[in-house]
């Protein structure tokens, strides 16, 4: 039964992890979103071997590789309360009557359940706070510059 299991949860986060790539490192090519949030910065420098362009991160960089680490962090906690879903109701279809084995079935999907609802919470009480003080910088990440 883990092993059943386990080779499910595997192919899950095998498959999605081809279907949904993310970078978690800092941005180092300039695009229009790493230009206008400060990401990087272009620079033209000769070094000997004439004059050439390069991407240089700058301290707003910081920014970026959090922003890419919390979508990596929201995308985790949905992908394993999912994949933790699919055990729990794996376990209590298959217990075979086992009470035991019921039981555990149905404490996986309770807490897969509560999870999410942890999670989703946890920002609409962000996003209430943001609009009842109408304080919207906690719901960004910035690096204060002088």
């Amino acid at each position: 039964m883990k092993l059943l299991t386990s080779c499910i949860a595997f192919v899950v986060l095998c498959s999605v992890s081809f279907v949904t790539p993310a970078t978690i490192s800092a941005q180092t090519k300039l695009n229009e979103w790493n230009a206008s949030k400060g990401c990087v910065q272009q620079v033209t420098m000769d070094l000997g071997n004439g004059p050439a362009t390069y991407e240089i991160p700058t301290l707003s960089g910081l920014e970026c590789v959090v922003r890419n680490v919390l979508n990596i962090a929201v995308t985790a906690v949905g992908l394993s309360s999912f994949v933790m879903l699919i055990v729990g109701a794996f376990t209590f279809l298959l217990s075979g009557g086992n009470p035991k084995m019921t039981e555990a079935g149905k404490k996986t999907l309770s807490f897969a359940l509560l999870g999410i609802l942890v999670a989703i919470s946890s920002w609409l009480i962000m996003l209430f706070l943001s609009n009842f003080t109408g304080v919207t910088s906690i719901m960004q990440f910035t690096i204060y510059q002088p």
